[in-house]
């Protein structure tokens, strides 16, 4: 009986980590194609909407070197310099 309610404990357990897994996966997936959709819309020029994609995406994975990247290069077609520099330099900073 013992062995049986240990059995069933650790297969709870077990569940809960994979569905925790479940929902990072999915939240991943999601910024992920969040990143995708801002290259989209800045290759069809439209930068104010690329813009506001990548600060969500950001929001979401600050340590990303491509979301930086991507918002500088946005941000270098807006006609804003200095903060153009300042993504860049973060996304150098961020990549390994």
């Amino acid at each position: 009986m013992r062995r049986r309610m240990g059995i069933v404990c650790c297969w709870f357990a077990l569940s809960a980590c994979l569905a925790q897994k479940a929902v990072q996966s999915a939240q991943t997936g999601a910024a992920d194609a969040l990143l995708a959709e801002a290259r989209t819309a800045v290759q069809a020029g439209s930068f104010s909407s690329a813009d506001a994609m990548v600060r969500k995406y950001l929001a979401q994975r600050d340590a990303s070197a491509d979301g930086h990247y991507l918002l500088g290069y946005i941000l270098s077609h807006e006609g804003k310099p200095t903060e153009s520099l300042a993504e860049y330099t973060r996304a150098a900073q961020l990549r390994p």
